[in-house]
Formats: structure tokens, C-alpha cells, sequence
């Protein structure tokens, strides 16, 4: 035994249908689902909760008899997910992606009434570009202050049930089937009602959402040429521009940066004036790309270079 029993939360509500994956670095990523009623219930209302350990803060590991001390390895504290707010959540799981994101899927539902408007919903959201300080992530941070961007999808609705689920979700433990292997995507469910066939009575269905088609263009702005002429500790800036044609969910975020640069030559690369290193591109719509080159004193005459050659990735 490396630890013993360590507890993660502290709230007075119920903490359930907990999940833990383990990224290529070795944090440790739960999600669970915590009771949010000012009076403790099983069965009250609940939200999504996250948090991610870094076991490397704790040095080497004997045993720990009195558990982690969870303030010295917790680079995201217990935090609830802003997009878990209906009546309950429910049956988390958490994964990774090739392009370093994380992603949670879980299901929302309401109240199981006569009410037309109660549902249950499978969301999906994906968190990605750690904040990190003196290339660690810090200790003790929110999810919302140790990530620069998340976004949220609802996958799909159902007014019957989802594998399962509906309401407090725990009288199953089921989770989606999911694949997430950037550009692709793919989450599958099962549900009486996948589709709108009269048929389906007494049928249950196996259910896909998958998306894996991106279409977008990096272009020089107006005027901006085709080439860099530099001198020893020369700087300039290349105006470029990134068009979203196509990008599935109407919107998402795009992270960016650059190689290629010639010996002694430097490229930085980022979104509007400030460089940030992330956006939210939505189809049909542009945003600023500004990657900047400089040289270093050792360069010891101008030297021209083609843009095509410094390569911008997306």
C-alpha cells in the first residue's frame, strides 16, 4: 500500500458515482457527484464535482498512515462544474484526448413528473489549457482558475430515459460509450426514444453522436508579404487570419503554435494583439493570428525567409 485512505471531500451531502482516470503524466483526475440540498439526502439535488491530484507533490510515497494531505497535491480543488445545473447529475466519467484536453460526459435530468418539459440529458464538456506558473500548475486552484477555456455540449435529450438514467440516476451506474481521439469524436448511448419511429415501443435503440469534420483556413491578411527580411535583433510582425469554414457544434476552441523557424531565428504565435494562445473560433467567422519572429545578436547579416516555411499549427 502506497496511501492509505484518503478522503477528498468535505461537504455535508452525499458524494456518489464516482469516477478516476489517470493521465499520461500521472495526475489523477475524479469526477463524482455531490449533493447540493441544505439538508443532506441520497436523493436531493446534486451536481458534477472535479478535482485532480498531482501525486508528484508528495514526494515518495510509504504508506502515508494518516492519508494524503490533500492541500499539498490538489493542483484543482473540489470543484463543482458550471455546466451541471439542472435537479440532479449524474453518472460521470472522465477521459483524455490526444490533443491534451479532458473531457467529462454525464447526464442531467428533472423532476420524473407528468410535466411535458421533464428530461434527461446526456452533456459532454471539454476542458483544456492548463494555467500553469513556472511550468507547473499551481496548487489549490478552482477548475475554472487552473483552465483557460471549457466548453459544453447537450448531446442529446430524451423525456424516457438514457441507459438507464432518469432522475436521481442512482438505480443504475451506466455511463455513455465514448471515443475521443482528436479531430473525432464519438459518444454512444441507448435510449428508447432515439428516434421518431411510431415503431419503437417496447424497443430499445443504440444510439451515436459523432463528429470528425473541421474546415479551416490560415491566410495572410491584406497587404502582408510573403516573406520576412530580418537582421540581427530584428522583430516583426506576420498579419494573418484564421477563418472558421466549418466547425462541428457551430463553435470551439482552438490552440495554436508554430515551428519551422530558420537557425538563430525565434516564432511566437497567437490570437489578437495580446498572443493569447487559445480562442473560441465560431463558424463562419475570423479571428486575428499573430505570429511574431525575431533574431538573436549571432545573426550576422539580413536574411530573407518565405512564410510558407514557418509552419502554424492548429
Amino acid at each position: 500500500m502506497l496511501v492509505n485512505d484518503t478522503r477528498l471531500t468535505n461537504g455535508h451531502g452525499w458524494s456518489s458515482s464516482p469516477d478516476v482516470n489517470v493521465d499520461d503524466d500521472g495526475n489523477i483526475h475524479w469526477v463524482w457527484v455531490d449533493g447540493r440540498s441544505a439538508i443532506p439526502s441520497k436523493v436531493g439535488p446534486s451536481q458534477l464535482h472535479y478535482m485532480q491530484i498531482d501525486l508528484d507533490r508528495a514526494g515518495v510515497l510509504d504508506g502515508e498512515a494518516d492519508g494524503l494531505d490533500i492541500s499539498q497535491v490538489a493542483v484543482v480543488s473540489d470543484s463543482a462544474v458550471i455546466g451541471s445545473d439542472m435537479t440532479w447529475g449524474s453518472n460521470p466519467r472522465v477521459d483524455f484526448d490526444n490533443d491534451g484536453s479532458i473531457h467529462i460526459t454525464w447526464f442531467e435530468s428533472t423532476p420524473n413528473t407528468e410535466d411535458e418539459n421533464s428530461r434527461v440529458e446526456l452533456r459532454w464538456t471539454r476542458i483544456l489549457s492548463p494555467q500553469l506558473v513556472d511550468g507547473e500548475m499551481p496548487l489549490g486552484r478552482t477548475l475554472e482558475q487552473a483552465y483557460g477555456a471549457s466548453n459544453k455540449r447537450v448531446i442529446t435529450t430524451s423525456n424516457d430515459n438514457l441507459v438507464g438514467v432518469f432522475g436521481t440516476g442512482l438505480d443504475t451506474s451506466s455511463q455513455p460509450i465514448v471515443n475521443f481521439y482528436w479531430p473525432n469524436r464519438d459518444i454512444i448511448w441507448t435510449t428508447p426514444d432515439c428516434s421518431d419511429d411510431s415503431s419503437s415501443e417496447d424497443r430499445w435503440d443504440l444510439c451515436m453522436w459523432s463528429e470528425n469534420v473541421y474546415d479551416m483556413a490560415i491566410e495572410l491578411e491584406t497587404g502582408q508579404s510573403d516573406e520576412i527580411v530580418l537582421g540581427p535583433s530584428g522583430s516583426i510582425n506576420v498579419e494573418m487570419i484564421l477563418r472558421g469554414i466549418r466547425i462541428p457544434g457551430g463553435s470551439d476552441i482552438v490552440i495554436t503554435d508554430a515551428s519551422g523557424a530558420p537557425e538563430n531565428w525565434f516564432v511566437d504565435v497567437g490570437f489578437s494583439e495580446s498572443y493569447q494562445s487559445t480562442t473560441t473560433l465560431i463558424e463562419g467567422t475570423t479571428s486575428e493570428l499573430y505570429p511574431v519572429s525575431y533574431t538573436n545578436l549571432t545573426l550576422p547579416t539580413k536574411r530573407t525567409v518565405s512564410i510558407e516555411a514557418l509552419r502554424v499549427r492548429l
